[in-house]
């Protein structure tokens, strides 16, 4: 990839593809420009997912490096939560296991980021790729993927999304996530796990107040006070809210 250097401020370097029809893609070339713009706004975390998006499809520069290393170190500055998604993939595997090894190695790469960063807080979206453990009436989760985890790291948090992924499998009140939380629970403890829904999807499958019963329900297990604090309370807390 032939890259020129346009503009270099504040350590970071803004830039220009020269020819981009042999350089990159229009698409790459109009994600790089986005990824400028969200920084120069001071928008860190915009600009860090469009970076690794150009990365992920096979762009591979040192320049594109140097401003994502650049885009981390600006982000430890700020006293705000890091959100990651895993790969779509990764989410709508069913069954399929050849993954597993994608899987652990992103939970790897997060281990030692968060060991470089370690005043930064990290949720990973969507929890685990439920889809790709469904055996019968429950999940089958190798205990390689719970080790597998930063579950030492008090700064790491996990996302539940269960109805999106699972709903056109198991039905509402979906009890057959309940041992997969009591494990989750024993291993990060309920102020480390994070409800979501991702609404207006979900709503093929679940309305939003069935999501949120789903979780109290099938997880009957879990104190008032320990429900609330994954249903609400534990982002909150993330986020500041009071």
């Amino acid at each position: 990839i032939q890259i020129k250097i346009l503009l270099c401020a504040s350590t970071f370097i803004f830039l220009f593809i020269s020819n981009p029809i042999e350089a990159l893609e229009d698409d790459a070339l109009m994600k790089i420009v986005q990824a400028n713009e969200y920084y120069h706004e001071k928008d860190y975390q915009s600009a860090l997912k469009v970076f690794e998006n150009v990365v992920a499809h096979g762009h591979n520069n040192g320049y594109l490096y140097y401003n994502l290393g650049t885009i981390h170190e600006k982000f430890n500055e700020f006293n705000k939560p890091l959100f990651i998604t895993p790969n779509y993939s990764l989410l709508t595997a069913k069954g399929d296991m050849n993954f597993l090894d994608s899987l652990n190695d992103q939970f790897s790469l997060i281990d030692i980021w968060m060991k470089k960063y370690p005043n930064v807080k990290v949720v990973f979206t969507h929890g685990l790729p439920w889809r790709m453990f469904v055996d019968g009436d429950r999940l089958n989760i190798p205990e390689e993927v719970f080790q597998s985890l930063p579950r030492n790291n008090p700064n790491f948090s996990l996302q539940l999304l269960f109805p999106i992924f699972l709903g056109d499998i198991w039905d509402y009140p979906m009890i057959e996530v309940k041992s997969t939380v009591e494990n989750l629970v024993k291993l990060l403890g309920t102020e480390r796990l994070i409800w979501g829904t991702d609404m207006p999807m979900v709503m093929r499958y679940f309305t939003y107040k069935q999501c949120v019963k789903q979780i109290q329900i099938s997880c009957d297990f879990l104190k008032t006070q320990e429900s609330s604090l994954i249903t609400g309370g534990n982002i909150s807390n993330l986020l500041g809210i009071n």
